[in-house]
């Protein structure tokens, strides 16, 4: 399809199976200009509320919301839930979270974004999680200096570092995709992806990746009709099924997540060639970061550092309570899952509910996320893998990306078509994976690294 012409469509294969975020509504009828506006005051004016907020019932500071209709501020449903009290005196709609930038209308029942909103949330960001900079406090005209000597040792370099372009007003998600392009005389092609990787052109590449990598795994996806995970929550009675993986659902009826969750949280899963190239892309000296929507920790298998990588929706390499926030023993409530049981917080007088680390519906991403999304404007090249990039924020990170960076989505379907600006590589993801490395004249060094992981794996059968 033509960006320019019609709202990008993107391939839903699911909400990601590390995912668990959610899919905001972009046509809120509710959120009206003034509402903007008293939030853009609060962001330039009164910036320390985003930081040292309390609600005006209980004075908890640890998860509130701001409305957008009266400028109060009041607890999340996780703490005591006096914002949901209030809307329900006042029928105040809209309201944003303090934790995350996330916003949430009462009447559509559900997470909204919009153009202007999407502007408010990379505000937000900048307050909320402020990029680490070591010359930040360096004077303008020292730091000018800096560049131009720079620019003179290092011609490419300024053009790297330059901040990244805004979306402009009245402009969307789509559009920006669509203005992210190469010149016409650096056309992109497959050719020019496998020569500037071979050649280290592209020496600061970030990977965006989605439950399509893990798939050939053993992992099974959640939406495929008669085989995926959602499809056999009939029996549980749940009212949709992704209540399975909403922190207010679990609370009242945990046995579903428990039941549904010995299927893939105990699989015994090896990295697939998507890990192994990644790994790849490490001993070369060339990976910037890896951000993945997984929960699966597959490339920490395949010896990717964990410093290496942004596990945007979680892990279940711990756990912790959701009553008292304690951490808990992540082998005792694995050996649960196993056995179908509900796991309670062994802390003292507590018997609270025990989860994995991973996001749930509604749960704020964690801080590692918005701080290393800073990253995004060093890159030189980014390749997606295995996403239709669908599940928000996750996909907003395609927006960080500078203008000029090339983009490369390896993927089973084309998400996105009419646009020059990225290379796409269609069909089996293990299979193209497998020929860049065949193209790139890396296969020894492939095997290699796949040998050595798969052989750690034999000695623990």
């Amino acid at each position: 399809m033509n960006i320019k012409n019609k709202e990008i469509k993107f391939v839903v294969d699911g909400k990601e199976l590390g995912g668990f975020a959610v899919h905001p509504k972009r046509d809120c009828p509710h959120i009206q200009q003034n509402m903007i506006d008293s939030l853009k005051l609060l962001l330039s004016e009164k910036k320390e509320l985003v930081h040292s907020s309390s609600c005006l019932e209980c004075q908890d500071q640890s998860e509130n919301w701001y409305c957008l209709e009266c400028t109060n501020v009041y607890c999340s449903r996780e703490v005591k839930g006096h914002m949901a009290n209030h809307n329900t005196q006042t029928s105040h709609k809209i309201v944003v979270s303090f934790s995350d930038g996330s916003f949430w209308c009462y009447d559509c029942d559900s997470y909204i974004i919009t153009t202007n909103l999407e502007e408010m949330q990379r505000l937000f960001s900048k307050i909320k999680f402020p990029a680490e900079q070591s010359k930040k406090d360096e004077p303008k005209e020292k730091e000018e200096n800096k560049e131009k000597k720079v620019e003179e040792s290092k011609p490419e370099e300024k053009k790297v570092d330059e901040p990244q372009k805004s979306i402009e007003k009245n402009e969307t998600l789509e559009d920006a995709f669509g203005k992210l392009k190469v010149s016409e005389d650096q056309k992109f092609s497959y050719k020019t992806l496998i020569e500037g990787i071979k050649s280290k052109k592209y020496n600061r590449i970030v990977f965006l990746t989605g439950a399509g990598i893990s798939v050939s795994a053993g992992i099974p996806d959640f939406r495929t009709p008669g085989t995926g995970l959602y499809s056999k929550l009939k029996e549980y009675n749940l009212p949709y099924p992704e209540a399975v993986f909403e922190l207010s659902y679990f609370k009242k009826n945990p046995q579903a997540f428990y039941t549904l969750s010995k299927g893939f949280l105990t699989a015994k899963i090896k990295p697939t060639t998507s890990h192994f190239f990644q790994k790849m892309i490490y001993d070369m000296g060339t990976l910037l970061q890896s951000f993945t929507q997984n929960i699966d920790s597959l490339e920490m298998e395949a010896d990717v550092p964990l410093d290496s990588i942004c596990q945007a929706h979680g892990h279940m390499r711990t756990c912790h309570c959701v009553k008292c926030g304690g951490e808990n023993d992540i082998k005792e409530m694995m050996e649960n899952i196993e056995k179908e049981t509900i796991y309670k917080c062994q802390k003292e007088n507590c018997n609270g509910l025990v989860k994995p680390d991973i996001v749930f519906f509604g749960e704020k991403l964690p801080y590692d996320f918005f701080l290393k999304s800073q990253i995004l404007k060093n890159t030189d090249l980014v390749i997606v893998m295995g996403t239709s990039l669908v599940v928000f924020p996750f996909a907003s990170l395609i927006t960080m990306i500078p203008k000029e960076v090339p983009i490369v989505l390896i993927n089973r379907e084309e998400s996105i078509k009419g646009n020059d600006s990225y290379l796409f590589i269609g069909g089996d993801l293990d299979e193209n994976v497998e020929k860049m490395v065949k193209d790139l004249g890396m296969k020894e060094q492939y095997d290699k690294i796949k040998n050595e992981v798969l052989a750690k794996y034999k000695k623990q059968e």
